[in-house]
């Protein structure tokens, strides 16, 4: 009750299907049932409990969803991806009618928050357009210099094992440049694809890909020829980071049900996965060393983001390699330098392995906005990273007046 009292528990997660999490609770209007979205291994969903015998059921026509509100023109409106879809829902027996119908294709993905006002009125919060971005080399000293004579929505650059190339996402595709002479090949076409990495003899790029609500690892070769490889897939987010250059293995990630990314190993070809570090806490990007040793990357088990390092496939504990914080580990080639950043700050931390693993000498290099990975040449005298030019979040509020009447205008056509 509104005015104090103990509170009631209305629903009860259900472990025989695989679910995990109840959140974003939403009472209707006719005080009926409660609209929330359920976590399950493998997808989200939006779900709803009748108050009178707490019985839940899925509104199966909303999977891959969640954020679901109920908006007075008789329909539920959710978020699946960067998308807010829209299906009929009758608030007095609780269950949704026809299929979902895409209302609006620009939503921030990552934090879809929305909210439709009585009089109609939809505020959201539009999706990040980062057209403007520049791949940049940076010196040690935090000089950035163009890498391309071109500007665009780059991401997540990654430097040839040899050093004359990069492989870059690239408007949802994978783009694969010579750094002398600055032109590219397009080696992609399907789905969305993003975060490359090479294989150690650089025939190959990895990358991951998502289409029709599944996420892929492919390979490809470097310069465009053949069909893509489909290595493994996952109803949540996969993505390769680092392949050991001993014996092959690849790192890569896995999301779980709750949002929180595990990093694992898997032998290629196969899809037989290992893990190295999964708890309940976000650990993530996975560096092999350059001698194939150590694995690295950083973890959220002590509250903020620190960097450890481990043995590969050898007995020892986790070291950590940073003390105040640090994340997205990148070996330098020669094994005696690790780079990383903390926000906007970017370090190198020296490297001794003559006996165990140790860390000493972190050094501040510079300050500067740039997007998340980055990647540094083999001598270590270079980072290649994508100048942010827009921020992580977005700086601005869509309102959308009299909203109401557009959604009814699209749910009934084709009636």
């Amino acid at each position: 009750p509104s005015d104090g009292g103990s509170p009631t528990q209305i629903t009860e997660i259900d472990k025989s299907k695989d679910e995990n999490q109840h959140y974003n609770p939403e009472l209707l209007p006719n005080q009926k049932g409660v609209l929330f979205t359920v976590s399950r291994k493998g997808s989200e969903r939006i779900a709803v409990v009748s108050l009178s015998d707490k019985k839940t059921k899925y509104i199966e026509e909303a999977d891959q969803a969640k954020f679901g509100t109920y908006v007075g023109t008789g329909h539920i409106v959710f978020a699946r991806g960067s998308q807010l879809m829209g299906i009929a829902f009758d608030e007095n027996d609780l269950s949704a009618n026809g299929k979902p119908k895409l209302l609006i294709s620009d939503l921030f993905g990552m934090f879809p928050n929305i909210h439709v006002a009585e009089n109609g009125t939809l505020l959201y919060l539009p999706t990040i357009l980062r057209t403007d971005n520049q791949v940049v080399w940076v010196d040690r000293n935090g000089k950035p210099t163009p890498a391309l004579d071109k500007n665009g929505d780059f991401s997540s650059p990654r430097i040839s094992p040899d050093g004359k190339r990069f492989a870059v996402s690239l408007d949802d595709d994978i783009w694969v440049y010579n750094i002398e002479s600055k032109k590219g090949t397009r080696i992609t076409d399907d789905g969305k694809n993003e975060i490359p990495m090479w294989s150690n003899d650089g025939e190959w790029v990895l990358y991951s890909n998502q289409k029709d609500d599944i996420y892929s690892i492919y390979r490809k070769r470097s310069d465009g020829t053949g069909a893509a490889e489909k290595l493994m897939s996952n109803p949540h987010r996969v993505t390769p980071y680092s392949i050991n250059p001993i014996d092959g293995t690849l790192a890569l990630t896995i999301v779980d049900g709750q949002g929180n990314s595990d990093v694992v190993a898997m032998a290629l070809p196969g899809d037989k996965k290992d893990e190295i570090s999964a708890t309940k806490f976000r650990e993530d990007t996975p560096r092999f060393s350059p001698n194939g040793k150590w694995i690295s990357y950083f973890a959220m088990d002590a509250g903020a983001p620190q960097i450890y390092t481990q043995p590969w496939k050898a007995p020892g504990a986790k070291v950590p390699v940073t003390e105040t914080g640090g994340m997205f580990p990148v070996w330098a080639g020669n094994g005696k330098e690790i780079f990383y950043r903390l926000a906007n700050k970017f370090y190198s931390v020296s490297v001794n392995e003559a006996q165990d693993f140790q860390v000493s000498q972190t050094k501040l290099l510079f300050e500067g906005r740039y997007l998340t990975s980055f990647d540094a040449l083999p001598d270590g005298s270079k980072l290649l990273m994508v100048k942010d030019e827009h921020g992580t979040l977005p700086k601005t509020l869509n309102v959308v007046l009299n909203w109401t009447e557009q959604l009814k205008q699209i749910m009934n056509a084709d009636k």
